[in-house]
């Protein structure tokens, strides 16, 4: 699915959602806080915080009840963190924040990625956990299984996002054979245009190809081109390789592991961190998972 704006997802559950304890003592002095993440791969930071952050801010602070917001770019994309006042509820900053995003479409990058989230990204992750494997390295495959355990921990209430620790996602390289795809006039643009037409971004971690049946049931199966009755798929023209990029390994007692940062919502207590903590510990180990190891747990 191809769209000519940045694409959106409001990644959230109705904030006014039981949590995973009892909500005891009162809300902290911390701001409250909505995030968007806004990802733009292949841009320099300056790129970012020019043509992507910086209509964003400029929109998001004309919003009734917004009273700070705070960006972080770098290679990736940019955090923008907005501090609204206590009056408003999240829910209705979240869809206000989507309404000014889908306002600012036409000027903002065709590839952006935008999600709007019910935390605060800048801050230190409530709960830190390693998932602990029987296996004798890290291979690609776990890095399925910590995005499924992900997926778990989302289950519960008052879950708002986890990332993985120094995960960059599945990485898929496509190089164009130029002796293949010359002599039929297909070029590297003709490539890009085929596959984001069929781009649906699911969350921070996924990006689903939605094919067609005639498209065959891998990446390489999209169709490029049809020429005469012949058609080119993009495995006829290119070479196809993908691999998990991460830039931090971790070991538990010489066991290897990944490491998952669990963020809750804003307004979560100590006692709710260490309630949900405990439910965390109590999920289903998942396939080469024999240990699942708390490493640190936010206390104020």
């Amino acid at each position: 699915m191809r769209t000519s704006a940045a694409r959106i997802m409001l990644a959230s559950m109705a904030l006014l959602s039981a949590s995973c304890a009892s909500r005891l003592g009162m809300r902290g002095i911390e701001p409250l806080t909505v995030s968007v993440q806004a990802i733009w791969r292949g841009a320099t930071p300056d790129q970012i915080a020019r043509q992507l952050a910086a209509p964003l801010e400029r929109e998001f602070r004309t919003i009734d009840g917004v009273s700070r917001v705070i960006t972080r770019c770098d290679e990736a994309g940019c955090s923008i963190v907005v501090e609204y006042r206590a009056l408003l509820s999240g829910d209705t900053m979240m869809l206000d924040l989507s309404s000014a995003i889908r306002r600012l479409q036409p000027q903002l990058p065709s590839d952006a990625k935008l999600l709007v989230l019910p935390i605060n990204l800048q801050r230190p992750s409530d709960l830190l956990v390693a998932l602990v494997f029987n296996t004798p390295r890290i291979e690609p495959k776990h890095y399925d299984v910590a995005r499924r355990f992900g997926s778990l921990v989302m289950q519960l209430p008052s879950a708002a996002q986890f990332e993985i620790v120094g995960y960059d996602g599945q990485q898929t390289a496509i190089e164009l054979d130029p002796a293949k795809a010359a002599p039929l006039g297909i070029t590297q643009a003709d490539v890009a245009r085929a596959i984001e037409e069929r781009e649906l971004t699911v969350d921070a971690y996924n990006t689903v190809i939605v094919r067609s049946p005639r498209d065959g049931d891998d990446l390489g199966g999209i169709i490029l081109r049809k020429t005469g009755e012949k058609l080119v798929h993009l495995k006829d023209v290119a070479r196809i390789s993908t691999r998990s990029a991460s830039s931090v390994l971790y070991h538990v007692d010489g066991e290897p592991a990944i490491a998952i940062r669990i963020y809750l919502r804003s307004t979560a207590t100590p006692v709710e961190i260490r309630a949900c903590l405990a439910r965390v510990l109590k999920l289903p180990l998942l396939p080469s998972v024999h240990r699942i190891v708390p490493l640190s747990a936010r206390v104020d």
